[in-house]
């Protein structure tokens, strides 16, 4: 019954929870076939706006306990995500003056400027081209785009594209990976920087990269969203779509660092379905100074990491995330190997409200397994995390 939930949301961006106050515990499709058609019957209508016909009700059901997470969640949270628009999967609202961005990106793609004007483009290549758009006024527009990339820049510091330091635009909205998707050979796009440092404000949308799939390539979501600190709210589970592969170098770096308004838990199923051995700085500071990321770091949020150690691999990921309460066993996977520089330098530092005691890997904590690591490995680790449990088992390198 859950698939049918992600199928909805993955395909069409329609949103509609799972109801658990349903007595079986498996919620499993018999027990709940009534609630199912409802969840399909309500999806139709915000896809095709034509409710399904039933002669006695509006829905397939109308019992109290499936309409707390059916006309409810119709009411409230569906109106607020868009279904798909397969012409224009990607839109943001842009407040007067000039918007530019680039694109590297061979393919066809399509600008809908908002203010009556269309732009088609060809690239023929992946060069890396400015697009720009005078406004005539300064009310706000809704500047739609669209296309499919077909190539991507080798070069590892171009973004597919880029709308780097912009502040005209308000909010985002839509899905970037059906306009730069996975190609069919495996090959993914970079969004190096892509929002960096822009004045967007509003939640990260939940599809924004949910069509990626394979193997990460080296600073693919290098620094994407920061300095942005307007973004705000939970991450999305499903933001980085479903990559499975072996992690690449700076894959990671900084993506959300400085993002002060992020709230919510970490997802156990953010980075899950990456799998393989470490790459240098994968998770270099990646929530450095979320400050309002809270809650428990789940086990598993690294489970497919395994093998030996590399330089940098978390080397400050959640440093200075002052509201994190506590961490899991088995939060980092199956890691085991001779240690190396930085690798764990200031991963959780100044996170004063970490307790419970620091997550083990198989059973035994990091400073068990690796007892001679140097202050230039693991330096800090834990530094000033003193609600910790075995803090004061933790050797001082690692404080």
């Amino acid at each position: 019954m859950r698939y049918v939930h992600k199928l909805l949301e993955h395909n069409y961006g329609v949103y509609v929870p799972v109801n658990d106050t349903l007595t079986d515990a498996d919620l499993d499709v018999p027990v709940n076939m009534e609630y199912l058609l409802t969840v399909v019957d309500i999806a139709n209508e915000f896809i095709t706006g034509v409710r399904t016909a039933y002669s006695s009700t509006v829905y397939a059901t109308d019992d109290a306990a499936d309409t707390v997470a059916t006309i409810q969640a119709y009411d409230t949270l569906l109106k607020e995500v868009e279904a798909v628009d397969y012409e224009y999967p990607f839109e943001m609202t842009v407040s007067g003056g000039s918007l530019s961005f680039t694109i590297s990106a061979q393919g066809d793609f399509v600008i809908d400027w908002g203010d009556g004007t269309q732009e088609t483009i060809t690239k023929p290549d992946t060069q890396n081209v400015s697009y720009s758009h005078s406004f005539t006024g300064y009310e706000t527009y809704t500047v739609r785009l669209g296309g499919l990339a077909t190539e991507y820049n080798d070069d590892i510091t171009t973004a597919a594209i880029s709308f780097y330091g912009d502040s005209s635009i308000s909010t985002i909205q839509g899905n970037l990976s059906k306009i730069f998707p996975t190609l069919e050979n495996g090959k993914n796009p970079r969004f190096y920087q892509t929002f960096a440092n822009t004045a967007i404000t509003g939640a990260i949308p939940a599809n924004l990269f949910i069509d990626l799939v394979g193997a990460p390539v080296e600073n693919m979501f290098y620094r994407t969203f920061y300095g942005s600190n307007g973004f705000r709210g939970a991450i999305p589970e499903s933001l980085f779509g479903t990559m499975t592969g072996e992690p690449a170098p700076a894959m990671f770096y900084e993506t959300f660092r400085g993002m002060t308004q992020l709230t919510g838990s970490l997802p156990q199923k953010l980075f899950s379905s990456i799998t393989g051995a470490p790459a240098e700085n994968m998770f270099y500071a990646t929530f450095y100074g979320c400050s309002k990321l809270r809650g428990t770091l789940p086990t598993g949020a690294f489970a497919g990491i395994s093998g030996a150690p590399a330089p940098g691999m978390f080397d400050q990921t959640f440093a200075n995330c002052s509201k994190l309460s506590g961490m899991e066993d088995d939060l980092f996977g199956d890691l085991s190997g001779e240690p190396q520089s930085n690798m764990f330098y200031r991963t959780f530092y100044g996170d004063r409200k970490l307790y419970g005691q620091s997550t083990r890997i198989n059973g035994r904590a990091l400073y068990e397994i690796w007892p001679d690591a140097t202050s230039a490995q693991v330096g800090g680790m834990f530094g000033n995390c003193n609600k910790l449990s075995d803090y004061r088992s933790i050797p001082s390198v690692w404080r």
